[in-house]
């Protein structure tokens, strides 16, 4: 047995009286008082560094820092403890002339810590005398790392983790708690963490239904950048802040054929006016290879029996009694005048051609209405009952002296709903006797009496230029039936002539060119990705030729252009998909200022080749080529001639104190040689 002697009875105060007698073999513990000591020092540099700060803020106000308290006393006597003190933020107030106490995110720097581990040395256990493998077994409390922090941003806690463990000859191993029940537990300890501001991040929704349930649709979803408050919310910021890439908004789904299926057009008008008639419309078998492109396919590809094609449909009853709507007996002729008559009466439908201060009148026959209720109307305006140009109560149209300045042009005659026009012109004398010159070879001599006032006759122009250029052709050439006389020339309906028995002289026949090249198609070209148009198809080409028979080339002018054959078909190709193409965003313009721009260049072009698919991709979503960007600070100016004030304004390149006016104005010189190493 080994006897405990009194100066070795005051390392454990707080062990408890064994129930056998045992023995205290190792050194006493206690305070460490080298690690309070170096605490002490350190604080103390750190304090008297912060006075040297105060004397240079004299001069310029510095940056707000942290300020640091003593160490406080570990918080156990032996083994692993912790100690605190106090961190605070601290910046000068250039109002009150005075330091305040500031938020923690004002000060640069991560926050010195304000909780640290210490240990008091080694504490034993009395062992039994019995027990001799036992007294090698040394336990105690063990305050090893904290955990991990409760948040990732905005201010979190962590504790401190506390083990009973076992020294011994193969170092510390953690033990059950019940070797250490005998001592006095360490507190455990908390301490704030990641006191920072959560970093922007992606705010990605969930994937919407499907736009289209066959041949190509799309699923989109809601993208933002966020940032997270201290209440959690999220407050949406610029895109620039998030880090690339940017997450997909849209995705492609559905991408298999429709089903053919039927689709009927609209109903065409009712066959009839009143009563029962009958309706049409079209039906075809219709599939969408890619969504938003119809194609009509044959109707053995569409299942169940068609829409039906016609139907009876009813406007109205019709009436037992119709009231005849009023008819004006209008005449199709061409007047024309060689000589002036004291009189001219014609009928409306017409035109008439007159001589200046020639007097006619213009009759309006009109069945089933009443004559007082005809009006005539010229140039939207109703012609007056009274005047040299006029309208009579028998309903006729009177023009007295005809004036070629004021009176040409169309009249209408308006009978209820029914109107009919005619047109008066006028000519000169030369004009006239140019006509008489023509219509002589018309004139028998038998006729040149005061009594032969009219003869019916065919008159017919030249013959048109043959119809084609090569082959066998036609002619034509116009045929009138004419009332000719040495006063006018009046052109009427042919059943005027036909009344008379006059046989009309041919106005066609046949003429011959010679023989004519013909067109010759090359093969169609393959349905190629190189010929892609639009999504879904692509196009088939082939080669044409003018030749004659004997297999000679000619230029394709001299062939038939109504009967030239297509060139160009389309062709169903699915691999024709186009799609957006972005380059890198440029860099932020301008270099420095309050807000910028990044641009890209922004092209269509086709999935599977490359080449630029143009217009082709106006049916998907265009990306933004444009977003704005973060700038730094552009540096102010400073004067030319300028000096230093203070004997501190050489750490302004360390401190970066030149960003505050009252330095700027005391520390000229070195802020400008600053600023102008920075431009360079």
């Amino acid at each position: 047995m080994t006897n405990l002697t009194m100066a070795d009875q005051r390392w454990c105060p707080q062990a408890k009286p064994p129930t056998v007698l045992g023995t205290c073999h190792l050194p006493p513990c206690g305070h460490s008082t080298d690690s309070s000591s170096r605490a002490s020092q350190s604080s103390g540099e750190e304090n008297q560094n912060a006075q040297l700060d105060r004397v240079f803020s004299d001069q310029v106000p510095p940056q707000p820092e942290f300020f640091t308290g003593e160490w406080s006393a570990c918080t156990v006597t032996c083994g692993n403890g912790t100690r605190s003190r106090e961190v605070t933020c601290k910046g000068w107030n250039v109002f009150s002339k005075q330091e305040e106490v500031l938020p923690d995110r004002d000060c640069v720097g991560s926050k010195p810590d304000s909780l640290q581990v210490c240990d008091a040395g080694l504490c034993y256990l009395p062992l039994t005398v019995n027990t001799v493998e036992e007294q090698r077994k040394i336990f105690r409390w063990h305050v090893s790392e904290y955990s991990s922090c409760s948040r990732s941003c905005l201010g979190g806690t962590q504790e401190s983790v506390v083990k009973c463990v076992e020294e011994g000859q193969e170092g510390v191993v953690e033990v059950s708690p019940a070797h250490c029940a005998w001592q006095r537990k360490p507190q455990v300890m908390f301490r704030s963490c990641n006191a920072i501001p959560c970093p922007p991040r992606w705010d990605i929704g969930d994937y919407s239904a499907c736009s289209q349930q066959c041949g190509g649709g799309v699923m989109r979803r809601s993208v933002r950048c966020v940032q997270q408050e201290a209440d959690d919310t999220l407050r949406p910021v610029e895109d620039y802040r998030c880090a690339d890439p940017v997450p997909v908004k849209e995705m492609s789904c559905n991408t298999d054929y429709c089903p053919a299926e039927w689709t009927s057009g609209h109903w065409d008008e009712c066959s009839q006016t009143c009563g029962i008639g009958t309706q049409t419309r079209r039906v075809s078998c219709v599939t969408e290879p890619v969504a938003g492109h119809r194609v009509t396919v044959s109707h053995a590809l569409c299942t169940g029996p068609p829409p039906h094609t016609s139907r009876s449909c009813s406007v109205r009853d019709c009436p037992e009694y119709v009231t005849a709507p009023p008819v004006i007996k209008a005449e199709n002729y061409t007047f024309i005048q060689l000589r002036r008559s004291k009189k001219v009466k014609l009928l409306v439908g017409g035109k008439v051609v007159l001589l200046p201060g020639q007097s006619i009148t213009i009759r309006c026959p009109v069945k089933n209405f009443y004559r007082r209720l005809i009006f005539w109307s010229r140039r939207f305006k109703l012609v007056p009952m009274s005047g040299r140009v006029r309208a009579t109560m028998s309903g006729n149209l009177r023009i007295r002296k005809g004036n070629p300045v004021s009176d040409t042009g169309t009249y209408t005659c308006m009978a209820g709903p029914e109107s009919a026009d005619v047109r008066i012109e006028f000519l000169t004398r030369r004009q006239a006797m140019s006509r008489i010159r023509d219509i002589r070879q018309y004139l028998r001599p038998d006729q040149s009496g005061p009594n032969s006032t009219s003869k019916f006759l065919y008159v017919a122009d030249d013959w048109s230029p043959c119809s084609v250029t090569c082959g066998s052709g036609h002619q034509k050439r116009q045929i009138t039936c004419t009332r000719v006389t040495r006063k006018y020339v009046k052109m009427l309906p042919e059943r005027e002539c036909e009344k008379l028995g006059l046989e009309k002289p041919e106005h066609t026949k046949m003429c011959s060119q010679g023989e004519c090249p013909q067109w010759v198609a090359g093969n169609w070209s393959t349905c190629s990705l190189t010929t892609c148009v639009r999504d879904g198809y692509a196009q088939r080409r082939r080669k044409l030729y003018c030749t004659y028979a004997n297999g000679t080339s000619v230029p394709s002018k001299l062939c038939r252009q109504a009967r030239r054959p297509e060139t160009v078909r389309l062709c169903v190709n699915i691999d024709c998909i186009s799609h957006w193409i972005t380059s890198r965003w440029t860099p932020c313009h301008p270099s420095c200022g309050q807000q910028g721009n990044k641009m890209r260049i922004l092209t269509c072009s086709w999935r599977k080749t490359g080449r630029p698919a143009w217009s082709a991709c106006r049916a998907h979503p265009r990306p933004n080529v444009r977003k704005v960007c973060k700038l730094r600070p552009c540096p102010q100016s400073v004067p030319a001639d300028c000096d230093d004030a203070s004997r501190y304004c050489s750490l302004a390149r360390m401190l970066r104190m030149c960003r505050y006016d009252e330095f700027r104005r005391n520390c000229c010189r070195s802020c400008r040689d600053l600023l102008q190493s920075t431009l360079s």
